[in-house]
């Protein structure tokens, strides 16, 4: 239940991330607010981005962990080097994430999103790997489509701390 709830509101902020227009301070806010929810323990702009970093670099951690294993027991010369590949590209993204974690730490906010965007690049060399339609038991490419939400919504929380 709590996983399901969990969804709907990274749904709904990611919605309202995507379609609000940047220029208005009201619909920030609003987006802000959605974020807020997904991070209950802080209230403000810097404590929902250091929120919103974290629950992408623990999906990240936890994917790459699966694409490691995948990788040790693949059958297959090309399914292993796929599942080397992505792992490769998460352990990238997990470097990425930290680096705008350090970047936020240090009040550093411009490197942050270019930080985040090339956690997106990592991620879709992964998704080159495995195109869509082909089959293949780990389902990376919606692995890699939900830390993308993830990525989105980090990116959607610090978007305004370059204007502090």
């Amino acid at each position: 239940m709590a996983s399901y709830l969990h969804k709907t509101i990274l749904f709904i902020a990611l919605i309202l991330a995507i379609t609000t227009p940047i220029s208005s301070d009201r619909s920030n806010d609003v987006v802000q607010q959605y974020l807020g929810d997904l991070c209950p323990e802080t209230d403000d702009i810097v404590g929902i981005a250091d929120c919103m970093i974290s629950l992408a670099m623990q999906k990240a951690e936890a994917l790459g962990d699966e694409l490691n294993k995948w990788h040790k027991v693949s059958t297959g010369e090309r399914s292993e080097e796929k599942y080397r590949t992505c792992s490769k590209s998460y352990v990238e993204v997990g470097r990425n994430l930290k680096m705008a974690r350090r970047s936020l730490d240090s009040d550093d906010y411009r490197m942050i999103l270019d930080e985040i965007d090339d956690a997106r690049e990592e991620l879709d060399e992964c998704g080159n790997e495995f195109g869509p339609g082909l089959f293949e038991p780990g389902h990376v490419v919606d692995r890699n489509n939900e830390l993308r939400f993830y990525l989105i919504l980090a990116r959607a929380a610090t978007g305004r701390l370059s204007l502090l």
